[in-house]
């Protein structure tokens, strides 16, 4: 019998582990989360850790005690998956040369909470919930370093909760993703001259609807443009979505908005003659900031194999989500046509970074590139959030935890050819009452791990997690 563990919020599932009584390995194929901690099935109370953090490894028959940093990416499914493979491909060859140099053996693990995917169409309250309970499952999977992998999640992410994880779990640093990516966005876009000879920047964001509806992106971007151009610069967010314009028309938001430093302008209609036209004839020579978005409405669900497409075939699914990027990508185009109107420097054709701002998208990527092609849009810088995140974030992180643990330099550097590469574990989440094939819950995680990179994806791990809800 399980040992009796309390209970905890449906939305905030935490692991159980069964198996060994000595529990240092993960080896099962499937979890169940049930209560707090890691306990083995017919073991005592007491809760033993799976793995130690010590690992004995023989570089030229001598035994080294090598630390093991762990670190885990979750999101609501398979985009977790996407982006640590992605993270794990950019980032090749600083972890094999930071492991060959020092005592570390680094690990990933993914969890992905497709019991309660797709996300993009939750509450706020829901969202939070649901962001604690992928934080508190990084801790029990003995994660050091979490990154939450979800935009969606990340936009409730805010100074109290981090404050909040801070306090519960001081042993694991939290890295959410916006922030990050709004950063790597801002530097790569380039100034580009309208027809009137003024400077312009344009940045193009793909999310879901809930990161969209949250506003996250526009507000860091034009704090970031504040930052460069100082407190007059304006910063205008379009739109290009009709489901957005009519929810923001619903709770009295504006559909477009103007910044004018970081702080929101109070009235701005796309109505009133001429109004593009003076934003762009603005005065003195600080460039004008636009950000293109838009919010598919049917691709995290696709790819998921979720709601509708639950009993498509992976053929059907893909076949369907090929069209669907294509209709979604025209209509950002003919919305953003019927907003300028018969302008001939149309913004777009200014557009020269594009952002992947949901962790899903990168599994389409190819077919965005072709559409932008088709557009001849073929300057444009498509940015995969793991690629940046990598480079921008995750190799600081790992040097600063090598000093702050101490960790100490190989006398004798392991050859680069004999380096393993860094284990890869993925956890997806299921709920036993509505999916009883466990093969069939991992097959959208698999197939698009296989489609990312089928290298990194031979080295992973599938494991099926239950959740009772």
């Amino acid at each position: 019998m399980l040992a009796s563990v309390s209970r905890l919020s449906s939305f905030a599932p935490i692991l159980t582990l069964n198996k060994t009584r000595r529990l240092t390995r993960l080896t099962l194929s499937s979890l169940s989360i049930v209560g707090r901690s890691f306990i083995a099935r017919g073991a005592s109370n007491s809760v033993k850790p799976f793995r130690t953090s010590w690992t004995p490894i023989e570089p030229d028959g001598v035994k080294v005690p090598v630390k093991t940093l762990r670190i885990g990416c979750c999101d609501s499914g398979l985009g977790g998956a996407l982006f640590l493979i992605d993270m794990v491909k950019s980032q090749r060859d600083f972890l094999i040369d930071i492991q060959s140099k020092y005592n570390l053996n680094v690990e990933f693990v993914h969890y992905g909470d497709a019991a309660n995917a797709p996300y993009g169409g939750k509450s706020a309250e829901v969202l939070t919930r649901l962001t604690y309970g992928l934080i508190r499952s990084m801790e029990e999977l003995n994660c050091q370093l979490a990154i939450i992998a979800c935009n969606t999640a990340s936009t409730t992410y805010d100074a109290a909760m981090t404050a909040e994880m801070a306090r519960l779990h001081p042993g694991m640093a939290v890295h959410e993703i916006i922030i990050p990516t709004a950063r790597t966005l801002r530097k790569t876009a380039r100034l580009v001259l309208n027809t009137k000879g003024k400077n312009e920047l344009h940045i193009g964001i793909l999310a879901t609807r809930a990161t969209v509806l949250s506003q996250k992106y526009p507000f860091v971007l034009a704090e970031l443009h504040r930052q460069k151009f100082g407190d007059s610069a304006l910063t205008v967010v379009i739109n290009n979505d009709s489901f957005i314009k009519e929810k923001f028309i619903k709770e009295k938001k504006e559909f477009t908005r103007v910044f004018k430093g970081k702080s929101p302008l109070s009235r701005w209609s796309r109505e009133e003659k001429n109004a593009f036209d003076q934003i762009r004839e603005g005065k003195g020579n600080t460039p004008v900031q636009f950000i293109h978005v838009h919010a598919p409405a049917n691709w995290v669900s696709i790819m998921e194999g979720t709601g509708d497409y639950a009993k498509l075939p992976s053929d059907g699914l893909q076949s369907r989500l090929n069209a669907e990027v294509k209709t979604e990508m025209d209509n950002c185009f003919k919305y953003a046509k019927d907003f300028y109107g018969n302008h001939t420097d149309s913004p777009l054709q200014g557009l020269s970074v594009l952002g992947l701002c949901c962790t899903h998208y990168p599994y389409v990527q190819h077919q965005i590139k072709n559409a932008l092609w088709d557009k001849e849009l073929q300057g444009v810088e498509v940015v995969s959030q793991g690629d940046s995140f990598g480079k921008r974030i995750l190799q600081p992180a790992i040097e600063k935890w090598i000093t702050t643990n101490g960790i100490t330099r190989r006398e004798i550097p392991i050859p680069i050819a004999q380096v393993k590469q860094s284990a890869i574990t993925s956890y997806t989440s299921v709920d036993p009452k509505k999916q009883t094939d466990m093969e069939s819950a991992l097959r959208p995680v698999k197939d698009g791990c296989k489609l990312m990179d089928p290298e990194i994806a031979a080295r992973i791990v599938f494991k099926t997690v239950e959740v009772e809800k």
